[in-house]
């Protein structure tokens, strides 16, 4: 998996999604800027054992941070 270091922060991120989690704000007029550490923990974020910033556990296994298609094409049939 690849790691993510923010040069604005100095951090280290595990992934390019938890380092994308760190970085909020607009895109215009350099509004966009890094979380506080406790901003991220609020979020559940948090180091792992080489002290990467982690994105926060998943409740469940089968719960995909996206729709399935699989679903998707289940809930077009449902008839109420």
């Amino acid at each position: 998996m690849p790691v993510s270091y923010c040069a604005g922060c100095r951090r280290t991120f595990s992934s390019v999604s938890a380092f994308d989690l760190h970085r909020v704000g607009l895109f215009t007029h350099n509004q966009r800027h890094c979380l506080t550490l406790q901003e991220m923990s609020a979020k559940g974020m948090a180091r792992n054992d080489k002290g990467q910033w982690t994105l926060p556990p998943m409740e469940t296994n089968d719960v995909a941070p996206w729709p399935s298609p699989k679903k998707e094409q289940q809930e077009l049939h449902v008839v109420k």
